[in-house]
């Protein structure tokens, strides 16, 4: 299982630095048959970002839409389980950390079915080391 938010997602749906890199890390994931899933915000992160990369004239108003358009297509698997949010601040009190952000995204990896090879990563982004934990 892989657990995303939104800075792949933009990588893979407009040209950006390591947009390369992430199209092909994305297509080893659903050719090896990884199930992609997100937290809640995912899909309004993502779309936000378009739209503020559109209307900051960064990209033109038809590669967002189309963008927009191909995102529903990703077959990312939002997740919000019973008690995330709760599961998401013991994440962070444990490691005495200020937000819960980042442990929403672990917390939603920890839904539904587990199997031993089960995995997480956030983002990738350049020079961002993603955490690999296993989770109960």
């Amino acid at each position: 299982m892989i657990v995303v938010d939104a800075s792949p997602a933009i990588k893979l749906l407009v040209d950006e630095e390591d947009s390369i890199r992430v199209r092909a890390l994305w297509t080893s994931w659903v050719e090896g048959g990884e199930t992609i899933c997100s937290p809640p915000l995912f899909q309004a992160e993502s779309l936000s970002v378009l739209r503020r990369k559109v209307h900051q004239q960064r990209i033109t108003r038809e590669v967002g839409r189309q963008a927009f358009e191909t995102f529903f297509d990703l077959g990312v698997e939002v997740r919000e389980p019973g008690g995330l949010y709760r599961l998401a601040l013991g994440y962070a009190e444990r490691l005495g950390l200020p937000t819960i952000w980042l442990w929403q995204i672990l917390s939603a990896a920890s839904s539904g079915p587990r199997t031993e090879g089960s995995r997480t990563r956030r983002s990738l982004s350049p020079g961002y080391v993603s955490p690999r934990l296993e989770l109960p």
